[in-house]
């Protein structure tokens, strides 16, 4: 009976103790931008899953590049100090690090392969105007543009209308670790209102580590032959008539 409650008190204790490796280090996570990655090409955090003496940490902690040579440290510092004693570290450098070469953090037995950032943004959109056939063509998947026509005034004054894309389309981009870059987008491609056409609008995404992605649409001007421009241009005059016929009928009166 002794022997079997002393087996019982052990099983217990070895389910209630969770195992660590004293010198391991944390896997980065990308939902929770935690762990032993790079953050940029000179910046890097290194993260182990327990705490470690400062000192040693700085003394002992090596990067090393696929051909096992050291990379220099510029500066070093200990993120969460409690005691001396720290789980995550600072790591700066000098000079930026080879994307195309594998780095490993070392430290006393233990080494982990250095996470850079490979993944390019996400662009994802809404289509605005799906559900309306004179401003897209869900069969070809294009957008509809109505080709507009100068009036009067634009022709006189040179000013003309400029595509607003957020009509038809609603962008989002988000990286992984640089979060939203929709204020970061360059879009190419645009079409002119005023000539028919096809064109390819072209959205591009770059976050910090220069990883890229494209997301290109289809949009077309097209002619509906309304009288639109006709019926501005008669309006332009119109308004245009108004101020002279009132002076001239002023003055009429006081003949």
């Amino acid at each position: 009976m002794k022997k079997k409650c002393l087996i019982i008190i052990f099983v217990l204790l070895l389910a209630s103790t969770k195992t660590y490796n004293v010198n391991a280090f944390v896997g980065y996570n990308a939902a929770e931008a935690k762990g032993t990655y790079a953050e940029s090409l000179d910046v890097i955090y290194i993260e182990f899953e327990t705490s470690k003496d400062i000192g040693a940490v700085y003394d002992g902690l090596l990067l090393i590049d696929e051909n096992d040579i050291s990379v220099e440290w510029s500066t070093l510092i200990a993120q969460n100090d409690i005691g001396g004693r720290a789980t995550v570290f600072k790591g700066t450098l000098d000079s930026p690090l080879n994307l195309e070469t594998k780095y490993f953090v070392k430290y006393s037995d233990k080494s982990i392969i250095l996470d850079f950032d490979t993944s390019a943004p996400l662009i994802s959109f809404t289509n605005k105007v799906k559900n309306d056939p004179l401003r897209y063509n869900e069969i070809d998947d294009v957008y509809l543009v109505e080709l507009k026509k100068l009036n009067i005034y634009e022709s006189i004054f040179s000013t003309r209308d400029s595509f607003i894309i957020d009509e038809y389309i609603r962008l989002n981009v988000v990286d992984n670790r640089d979060g939203g870059l929709l204020d970061k987008i360059k879009i190419d491609g645009l079409p002119d209102l005023y000539n028919k056409g096809s064109y390819i609008v072209s959205i591009t995404a770059v976050d910090s580590w220069e990883n890229t992605k494209v997301k290109t649409f289809d949009f077309e001007v097209v002619d509906f032959g309304n009288e639109t421009v006709l019926l501005e241009n008669i309006v332009i005059v119109v308004g245009a008539f108004i101020p002279f016929a009132i002076i001239i009928g002023y003055f009429w009166k006081k003949r």
